[in-house]
């Protein structure tokens, strides 16, 4: 039974983490006024907090699917988690717009690497549901992202955003251990 249960905790934990990949391209959107005001910058350079994350995901995506299964997808999705949460961290604590762009890139990255490497995952922890709950969780994740992102920004900040994501998606890297 212990060991049923730490598959489970583990199979929850990656789950979480795949939701916050998928909720991070929409999260922010309800904060960029904030982020407008904060970094006292033009609508066009602001979208750019979105944008970043979603095209380094899509050409991260791209770039692993090219490479098809060289790189073993337990090592792409810890490569993920740390990448992502040590991101999230960096752009909550951003100084500028600039800064702030470039670590939603970064984010966008370990974002490409985590979902690449989750579904050999949950399937590994699952059987035969892996892929229908990592479309869950991606489907989940994609619609709480604006309604996540607008509670924190409304109880804290806009920087709560990022610092929220980080623990959560290393809470799947402690989790999973040697078992992902």
């Amino acid at each position: 039974m212990p060991g049923r249960l730490a598959k489970g905790a583990t199979l929850a934990a990656v789950l979480v983490a795949i939701a916050i990949a998928f909720a991070d391209s929409s999260i922010v959107v309800i904060a960029l006024p904030d982020v407008l005001r904060r970094f006292d910058a033009s609508i066009t350079s602001v979208a750019w907090v979105v944008t970043a994350y979603n095209l380094a995901l899509a050409l991260g995506a791209l770039t692993l699917v090219a490479l098809g299964a060289r790189a073993a997808p337990a090592r792409l999705l810890r490569a993920g988690i740390v990448l992502f949460a040590a991101s999230s961290l960096a752009a909550g604590a951003a100084p500028d717009l600039w800064f702030l762009v470039s670590a939603r890139a970064v984010q966008g990255i370990g974002g490409a690497l985590l979902l690449a490497g989750s579904l050999a995952a949950v399937r590994s922890l699952s059987s035969e549901r892996g892929a229908a709950l990592w479309a869950g969780a991606g489907l989940f994740g994609a619609a709480l992202g604006p309604a996540a992102g607008g509670l924190l920004t409304e109880l804290f900040s806009w920087r709560a955003i990022f610092y929220a994501q980080a623990p959560l998606a290393a809470l799947a890297l402690v989790a999973g251990g040697r078992r992902t």
